[in-house]
């Protein structure tokens, strides 16, 4: 198994929010970054704080702009590939108000383990090895936004984005595997866990209630 990290910008301001997964997307040219990318592959996601300008097209031709909202500047996700880096047919270069021109036109979808959590930049920083105030400009394997990152990085992430329990929305919603029923085999969930660690440690705020004791 490998372990990445990939960055992505905030969503823009009339996508959905909450579509923080969406998969692993190379630039045209730079795919081979992501050529060692395996199904049941470890990925965790790194939200900018900005994200360049989008110019779109509406139906009639004319052109509009598109930015993005404030992101976290943190890792906000864990995934898993699943499956290799692919064409993505019908892709066409993506333009920007600066002038620049983007093709993303390899990707690979990504099933979310969890997004119960965070890592800022600063001590995700320390862990990979960079100064506290590297912006990750430039970051990744030919500047492509992604890079394999080593089992113990991925774990030292890991255990500072399942600490972070304050980041647990008060309404999460949690997927279900529908292939294991209760009980069943698998284990238990990184949300459901998070989800008994933050109703233990703030009773109160949960049922919206004073002076409720654990």
């Amino acid at each position: 198994m490998n372990y990445w990290l990939t960055i992505h910008w905030p969503p823009r301001i009339d996508d959905d929010p909450n579509d923080i997964a969406n998969g692993v997307w190379l630039p045209d040219g730079r795919e081979s970054a992501g050529s060692d990318l395996k199904k049941g592959d470890k990925v965790l996601i790194y939200q900018s704080r900005s994200g360049r300008p989008e110019i779109r097209k509406r139906l009639d031709g004319s052109e509009f702009i598109v930015p993005s909202i404030e992101g976290k500047e943190g890792i906000i996700a864990v995934c898993e590939a699943e499956c290799e880096i692919f064409e993505y047919e019908g892709s066409e270069p993506t333009k920007y108000v600066d002038g620049s021109k983007i093709w993303w036109r390899w990707h690979a979808p990504l099933t979310l383990l969890s997004k119960s959590g965070f890592v800022p930049r600063e001590r995700m920083n320390a862990i990979l090895g960079y100064k506290p105030n590297y912006n990750l400009r430039g970051f990744g394997d030919l500047h492509s936004g992604l890079k394999k990152i080593t089992e113990e990085q991925f774990n030292g992430l890991l255990t500072i984005f399942k600490g972070n329990v304050e980041t647990l929305p008060y309404k999460t919603t949690i997927k279900v595997n529908e292939n294991i029923g209760c009980g069943g085999e698998g284990g238990e969930s990184p949300e459901h866990l998070l989800l008994k660690m933050y109703v233990a440690t703030k009773p109160s705020k949960v049922v919206n209630e004073s002076n409720i004791q654990r």
